[in-house]
């Protein structure tokens, strides 16, 4: 059983704290790439490190694939595809790999969870929800697979005209270090749902729960040849990307690198690109949120924050709160931010661990520098005491009247939370939309027809209104939500994320 409130997640029956070093330290890790069924050591000799984090020492080198690695992943994609390999499964089959996998990765849950917690810091329990949603998500395309339809049109008598969906080929998955196992579920899944060959490539900062992953869905049927994982740095997914047999990218990760991908498809032969990027999110707290209980709407917007240290593109880091409610709600927000208490990742009861890498650690605190030069007042971070080892950045909470200044507009990917007061509602819509981005966007207000407006003028691919406080109970990939903006564009979520792995083809029959 497993809950999310007040920042601390409760999972019933998970090992001790010891339990969780002792199978730490006896955990396999693989440094190799995964293709064709079997671990397969890269020829490069060019390598990187994956480190912890919360002991920042040493680490582990893996070797870099190159040209003859990503050739021959693709080639194998390709094979699987183009000879009738995925498509003679039939259709109920990718349903039971499906599900196969999803068992045999909840029967898993610990080892998921350890490799996302050592390769990038994230709280245990934490690791454990997102393993939860990863299972969810394969059962969702399990289930979602069978249900994608095409059309019919009417036509002159004697003649029949539909649509029908039919798998692209072969789909380059590249994906980001901060939710490991979830996206790898949501790319994994989809591509076999849809009867796609899949190459995945993950961050080099955590490959782990992609490997395994990997190896599971084989392990439940899925052939061999049509799914890879390619590790390596940007260059191997520049490769990747690039790479003739690819005939799509479904891209999770920064805006820099989604803008990289597109140009690298587009000189590769205009391949489908599926991109969701970075994101300023905002939340927004109307005058008549007082009615509501103000300590719930504080510590969602700090959850919202402050989970998995900031690092993720949806983060609500700018807040716009009316000003006759805004001191007394900041003031049960730093109250709220007390909860989250910097700490070991294999304790059970740690909610914030350390960001995961040195590099990142280093950008957001030249960010909270720059705030404070800046002229916004720090309400919470600055007394926050850190543990001695580890990437550790406080808890961060600035106020500032100013949305120009950087740590309001600039996706900080740290635990750092802007907020701003504002008096009428047009000024809090142009606050929301004066932005590069446009992933998501939170609404705490208890008028419906104010909600109404809000959800449409709100330039976001998501938008809550009083917003939930569990975590574990989101839909979080049934729905489809497309970016705005910089954000990206396509989805990888609901019936249309399944649909954009899809080509829409028209038929005409005529017997007349």
């Amino acid at each position: 059983m497993l809950s999310v409130f007040n920042g601390a997640v409760i999972f019933m029956g998970i090992p001790t704290e010891t339990n969780w070093q002792s199978n730490a330290d006896s955990l396999v890790f693989k440094n190799t790439a995964f293709i064709n069924g079997a671990y397969v050591t890269p020829s490069s000799g060019d390598f990187f490190r994956i480190i912890n984090p919360y002991k920042p020492t040493g680490g582990r080198a893996v070797l870099n694939c190159r040209q003859p690695e990503i050739d021959l992943a693709a080639r194998l994609a390709q094979s699987a595809f183009n000879t009738g390999m995925i498509e003679r499964l039939g259709s109920n089959k990718p349903k039971q790999i499906l599900y196969d996998l999803a068992d045999r990765i909840n029967k898993d849950a610990p080892t998921f969870a350890l490799y996302d917690s050592l390769e990038v810091g994230k709280p245990i329990s934490f690791a454990l929800m997102e393993v939860q949603i990863a299972v969810d998500i394969l059962r969702f395309c399990a289930e979602a697979g069978d249900k994608l339809y095409g059309r019919t049109s009417t036509t002159i008598p004697g003649a029949f005209a539909f649509e029908l969906l039919e798998p692209r080929g072969v789909v380059a998955a590249i994906i980001p270090w901060n939710f490991p196992t979830i996206q790898c579920a949501a790319k994994i899944g989809a591509a076999i749902a849809t009867g796609n060959a899949c190459i995945l490539k993950p961050s080099e900062l955590a490959l782990s729960s992609a490997l395994k992953m990997a190896e599971m869905s084989v392990a439940s049927g899925w052939p061999a040849e049509a799914l890879s994982v390619v590790t390596g740095d940007g260059e191997t997914g520049r490769l990747l990307a690039g790479n003739p047999a690819v005939d799509m990218i479904s891209f999770t990760g920064s805006t820099k690198t989604g803008a990289a991908v597109m140009a690298t498809a587009a000189r590769s032969g205009l391949k489908k690109v599926v991109l969701e990027c970075g994101g300023k999110s905002p939340t927004i707290v109307m005058d008549d949120a007082k009615h509501l209980d103000l300590e719930v709407i504080a510590q969602t917007i700090v959850q919202e924050v402050m989970w998995n240290q900031g690092q993720v593109c949806t983060a609500k880091t700018r807040l716009f709160v009316h000003a006759g409610i805004f001191d007394e709600l900041m003031d049960k927000i730093v109250a709220a931010c007390r909860a989250w208490t910097p700490g070991d990742p294999l304790d059970p009861e740690t909610n914030f661990g350390p960001l995961v890498s040195a590099g990142q650690r280093r950008i957001v605190e030249a960010y909270i520098e720059s705030g404070r030069n800046a002229g916004a007042e720090q309400l919470y971070g600055n007394d926050v005491v850190l543990p001695d080892s580890g990437e550790f950045v406080a808890p961060t909470v600035f106020s500032t009247r100013d949305s120009s200044i950087s740590i309001a507009r600039e996706e900080i990917f740290g635990p750092v939370l802007t907020a701003q007061p504002f008096t009428t509602s047009d000024e809090a819509i142009t606050l929301a939309n004066d932005s590069d981005y446009g992933l998501s966007a939170t609404l705490w207000t208890t008028d419906f027809a104010t909600a109404n407006i809000w959800v449409k003028a709100i330039k976001a691919g998501m938008v809550r209104v009083n917003g939930s406080n569990n975590l574990a109970e989101e839909p979080l990939f049934s729905l489809a939500a497309e970016p705005y903006k910089q954000s990206g564009f396509g989805t990888d979520g609901g019936l249309s994320g399944l649909e954009n792995m899809m080509i829409r083809k028209s038929a005409f029959f005529s017997f007349g």
